[in-house]
C-alpha cells in the first residue's frame, strides 16, 4: 500500500462512518476528522470530501453549547480552535464574530478549572492554546498572570507531560508576541526540562503517529487494523485514523 492509497482508505472509512461518531470534539470525535477531511479534500480535488467536512460542522455547531465541556481535548476550547484553524485556512467562509460566544465561555475560565483540567485523558494548556490562537491580545496578559498563580500551588515535577509541553508552548508563543516577555521567560525556567522534547503542543496529538510515520511498514499496518477493526474513539486525530492521514498529508 502507497501513501496515496492509504489516505484514500482513510478517507473512504471516514465517509461511512463520521456520521455515527458520538463525540463533536477536536481529538476523537467530529471536528478533528473534519479538518482532515477538508485538508484531503483540497489535496485530491474531490469536493465530495469538502461537503462531507461542511455537513460534520453543520452538525457541530448546534451541540456546542449543550453540555460540552470547556476543555481543549474533547470540548469547547478545542471546536473554537478548530473552527478558527478552518478559517485561517481559508478550508471554511465564516464571520470572525461566528467565535464570540466561544470566546466569551473560554475568557471566563478561571485558575480552578485548570486543575480539574489535569485529569483530562490528554491535559492541555485549554485557556491559553485558545486565546493565543485566536490573538486575543487584551486577554492574554490576565491569561498569564493566572497560569502563574496556578503554577505556584502545583508541585511542577508532577504535571503531565503534555501539560506541561502545552503550557511551554503558550509561553513561548507569548515571548514571540512581545506580550509579557519577562514574566512568560521567568514561568518556564521554572518547568522541567524534557529532553528532546520542543514545545509544540500540536506534535503531542500526532506523537504516536509520526514515530510510526518513520516505519512505513507500522503505519499502514496501523492503518489496515483500525480498519479493520472500527472503533469510533480510533478515528479521530488523537492515535486515530484522522491524525494518521493529516500526518501522510
Amino acid at each position: 500500500m502507497d501513501k496515496d492509497k492509504a489516505l484514500q482508505k482513510i478517507a473512504n472509512t471516514l465517509y461511512i462512518t463520521t456520521q455515527c461518531i458520538p463525540s463533536i470534539g477536536l481529538m476523537t470525535g467530529k471536528m478533528g476528522i473534519a479538518i482532515f477531511l477538508y485538508q484531503y479534500s483540497r489535496i485530491s480535488s474531490n469536493i465530495d470530501y469538502n461537503n462531507l467536512a461542511d455537513s460534520l460542522l453543520d452538525t457541530i455547531y448546534p451541540r456546542l453549547y449543550k453540555n460540552t465541556p470547556k476543555f481543549f481535548s474533547e470540548g469547547i476550547a478545542g471546536i473554537g480552535w478548530g473552527l478558527n484553524f478552518l478559517m485561517q485556512e481559508k478550508y471554511v467562509e465564516a464571520d470572525d464574530n461566528i467565535l464570540e460566544e466561544v470566546d466569551d465561555v473560554i475568557r471566563k475560565t478561571d485558575k480552578n478549572r485548570f486543575i480539574v483540567e489535569l485529569n483530562e485523558e490528554l491535559p492541555l494548556f485549554s485557556k491559553g492554546i485558545y486565546l493565543i490562537a485566536r490573538k486575543m491580545k487584551e486577554d492574554l496578559p490576565s491569561c498569564v498572570c493566572e497560569l502563574e498563580s496556578f503554577l505556584s500551588s502545583v508541585e511542577l515535577d508532577n504535571l503531565p507531560y503534555e501539560y506541561t509541553q502545552s503550557v511551554k508552548y503558550f509561553l513561548s508563543r507569548m515571548e514571540t508576541e512581545g506580550i509579557e516577555e519577562d514574566r512568560c521567560k521567568a514561568l518556564s525556567s521554572k518547568l522541567p526540562i524534557i529532553e528532546g522534547k520542543d514545545a509544540y503542543w500540536n506534535q503531542l496529538i500526532y506523537e504516536n503517529n509520526v514515530r510510526l510515520y518513520k516505519d512505513s511498514t507500522a503505519i499502514y499496518g496501523q492503518i489496515n487494523n483500525l480498519v479493520t477493526n472500527i472503533r469510533y474513539s480510533s478515528l479521530g486525530l488523537h492515535n486515530g485514523l484522522a491524525g494518521l492521514g493529516i500526518v501522510l498529508l
